[in-house]
């Protein structure tokens, strides 16, 4: 336990896709349409060094927000594998999602100002976070960064897939840098498809 609510592990984070989802067709005129297939979600996380693998920066930060602020965190999107990814935005900005790599989280708080749990961010690596402003994003507020994580606001009308088909303004948390291994972390097609299906 965390406090007064359950530890956040990497189970907390398997991916959403099921076989019993229909079948979503992207229409393109004068082409053929895409079909996209979710998967059946019963299948692995990312596999590193063997093991199935979450950046344990993002249970760190996950975790020390339930407990400092004293209210239930929910994850709605933790890993996806790419056919659920492509199923729940196929658009090409999504394409390489850190989702895949089991490098970014999407979360919000219930009832809570998501500024006050960026400041709680904050508070956690002890100083502000710089602001993002050289747009080209899916989202109106300037995402907040450090070394080490890129945070981003969705407003209700902002990054409505099929995970996040909620009312909430939502937090998403990228990884940035890796700490074990001092590199920066990149989204890795071949990587992303490193899954124990089942």
């Amino acid at each position: 336990m965390c406090g007064r609510f359950p530890r956040i592990t990497k189970e907390f984070f398997r991916c959403h896709g099921s076989s019993l989802n229909p079948v979503r067709v992207k229409k393109r005129e004068g082409k053929e349409s895409l079909f996209f297939r979710d998967c059946s979600g019963n299948h692995s996380l990312p596999i590193v060094d063997g093991e199935e693998f979450i950046y344990p920066i993002l249970l760190t930060l996950l975790n020390f927000l339930q407990e400092e602020l004293g209210e239930r965190l929910i994850i709605t999107t933790g890993h996806r594998c790419p056919a659920h990814n492509s199923y729940c935005d196929y658009t090409s900005y999504n394409y390489g999602s850190k989702h895949m790599i089991g490098a970014e989280v999407d979360f919000y708080i219930d009832n809570m100002d998501p500024f006050k749990v960026v400041s709680c961010l904050e508070k956690f690596y002890g100083a502000p976070f710089s602001r993002y402003a050289k747009g080209n994003l899916n989202v109106r507020t300037e995402p907040w960064y450090n070394d080490e994580v890129f945070v981003k606001l969705y407003l209700p009308d902002e990054g409505r897939d099929e995970d996040n088909r909620h009312s909430h303004p939502y937090l998403s948390i990228q990884v940035r840098f890796d700490r074990a291994k001092k590199e920066p972390v990149r989204f890795d097609q071949k990587r992303s498809e490193h899954l124990l299906m089942s």
